[in-house]
């Protein structure tokens, strides 16, 4: 017994809870790594269902334990030296059913990590489930980047698809949750919020019954999907646990090894892991984007074998583009050149980020001829500062994104044309399957162009219109702040505005396309941030113009902004029947001209 001043400890709570639950752990950790249809169609285990007072399971001996023989846990409060239950209201939890006596105590005596699963909400049937699995992987795996060519049947990532093997609950609720995203079917959005609290609960919550799981990759894509899921959603709650579920799977992923794969000893196919990797790349840098938050790791972390005919790494290609600026050969695959845009757009994003608050905001475009020109002009230790690194490595990154244009240019025509800008996507080519990367790619690269155009402010961009972040349902949008763009030292040069209205002009190409139909097209990720930065240019631009006296007439019009902005607006609209970010953008784009 402990004596009057004995103060409990965690070490404690952590004892209670094992003695009291042993069996329940037992039953629930062989349940969370079984088929999850036993969370749906088991009549062993499903639903947690709360049986009739006084009856008991055959499958689990009852086995009372009285609360006052319970050391504290984390639901008590401990005052002046004494052990006192706290009151609550819940209902008993339908999870009671199946821990041994917990049925007479109630949730409020479950200790964390069990109080994760209370109060989970309704499940579709299993048969929607299979529906959405199967839409999950017509609709997204098979059409997105880099898990589109994963080859091998037993790569982890597809386990289970065929219904060949079990599948842990957490990843099948999680393919399923994405197959919502994905479907032309409205009615399956409604199940979207059920599965994603489910998920998540089991995400969390499996890990931390048994931390074993998080040497598991089916775990790693759980995560993966929820935070693909978080990134294109709109609630700011779900922008807040996007951010921490990222981070609780980074760290055993980086443990695992699992950026840097060496060829011999890969935890699994090193070819399939490769492309696993690339896409938690993109997804990182596209989250970091969209949330405004640090990428979680560098280009510079990332060592892996490209592909399994090439002797290329992936360090190689970011050697290769970002720092000798040479231009990538016509044997590249379209993946590859996928990584070398994205590497690029990641240099841009954690230029903004760590160099764009400490640069002069009063850098104009017209100056930095004036720096350059002194690095080169015989003085050859110019005065150090901020603005002239920022400026440096800028222009550094503008010559990497003219080599890799060059470099996708030739890949589509099957010919060199130089070391430009393009004006226009090439309409004709020998190789349909790279034109066809050029068009979903190019977007990427006039977004690297715009963020570079707009200088060291171009982050603060979205926040100045309005858009600070996601609202919670039913709010309106914010105002746009009484600040101009140009009065914070963001100046729209010409060279942004066109790349804004060729990202208009590469989706109305890519919709003329014979070949591209509502049904079976992929609206890829990175696509709403494009057009959102690409009509926040141009509205941006109208406001400089128009302070300056250099829009008269009718170009000054509330029509004219409108007739503008409407089709960067329309455009998001059309991709937010899917992707709720994007509506929340163009939200915030009708505000503007309205």
């Amino acid at each position: 017994m402990a004596n009057e001043g004995y103060r409990p400890r965690l070490s404690d709570s952590a004892r209670a809870g094992a003695v009291l639950a042993d069996d329940f752990l037992k039953t629930f950790k062989q349940s969370l790594l079984s088929d999850y249809k036993s969370f749906i169609e088991s009549e062993e285990f499903v639903h947690f269902e709360i049986p009739s007072s006084g009856s008991s399971s055959a499958h689990t001996p009852s086995r009372h334990v009285q609360p006052s023989r319970q050391l504290p846990g984390v639901n008590d409060e401990v005052q002046d030296g004494h052990e006192r239950n706290t009151e609550h209201n819940h209902e008993p939890s339908a999870i009671a059913a199946t821990v041994p006596g917990i049925g007479s105590m109630g949730v409020s005596d479950l200790n964390y990590p069990l109080s994760l699963f209370d109060n989970i909400p309704e499940l579709p049937p299993a048969s929607i489930i299979e529906d959405l699995t199967r839409t999950f992987e017509t609709g997204f795996l098979r059409k997105a980047p880099f898990l589109s060519n994963l080859s091998n049947p037993d790569t982890p990532i597809l386990a289970g698809l065929a219904g060949t093997a079990p599948v842990p609950p957490y990843l099948a609720f999680a393919r399923a949750l994405i197959g919502t995203v994905v479907s032309k079917r409205q009615e399956c959005r409604i199940w979207a919020p059920g599965l994603y609290e489910t998920t998540l609960k089991l995400f969390v919550g499996s890990v931390e019954l048994d931390n074993r799981i998080s040497r598991n990759i089916h775990w790693y894509e759980a995560g993966l999907l929820l935070v693909v899921y978080g990134m294109l959603h709109s609630d700011d709650a779900i922008w807040e646990t996007t951010t921490m579920v990222h981070g609780y799977f980074l760290v055993p992923y980086k443990r695992r090894g699992l950026l840097q794969i060496a060829d011999p000893g890969a935890p699994f196919d090193s070819h399939d892991t490769s492309l696993i990797t690339s896409f938690y790349f993109l997804v990182d840098i596209l989250r970091a984007i969209y949330l405004n938050t640090p990428p979680s790791f560098s280009p510079t972390d990332l060592s892996f074998p490209l592909t399994n005919q090439s002797t290329w790494r992936f360090e190689d290609l970011h050697r290769r583009i970002i720092i000798h600026k040479r231009s990538l050969s016509l044997g590249q695959t379209p993946d590859e050149y996928l990584l070398a845009i994205l590497c690029i757009l990641s240099e841009v994003f954690q230029l903004l980020q760590l160099l764009g608050p400490f640069t002069d905001k009063s850098i104009q475009n017209a100056e930095k001829a004036d720096v350059n020109s002194s690095l080169h002009a015989g003085r050859l230790y110019p005065p150090s500062s901020v603005s002239r690194e920022y400026l440096r490595q800028s222009e550094a990154l503008v010559c990497s994104l003219q080599v890799w244009h060059s470099s996708m240019d030739a890949q589509s025509t099957g010919a060199s044309s130089g070391c430009q800008f393009p004006d226009a996507i090439p309409q004709t080519g020998p190789n349909s399957a790279a034109l066809k990367l050029h068009r979903d790619v190019l977007p990427i690269a006039y977004l690297c162009r715009i963020l570079l155009e707009l200088g060291p402010r171009a982050l603060e961009l979205p926040k100045i219109a309005g858009y600070d972040g996601p609202v919670p349902n039913g709010e309106n949008p914010p105002s746009p702040l009484n600040n101009n763009p140009h009065k914070l030292g963001i100046h729209i040069s010409d060279a942004a505005i066109e790349c804004s209205w060729k990202v208009l002009d590469t989706l109305d190409e890519e919709r003329d396309d014979v070949d591209c139909t509502v049904e079976s097209s992929f609206i890829p990720l990175w696509l709403p941030l494009v057009v959102f930065y690409a009509g926040l240019t141009v509205w941006a631009r109208m406001q400089e113009d128009r302070d300056r006296g250099l829009l008269k007439g009718a170009q000054n019009s509330s029509s004219a902004r409108r007739r503008l902005l409407r089709s960067f607006e329309n455009e998001l609209r059309k991709i937010g029947r899917q992707y709720k970010s994007a509506a929340r953008m163009a939200d915030v784009i009708k505000n503007l001209y309205s």
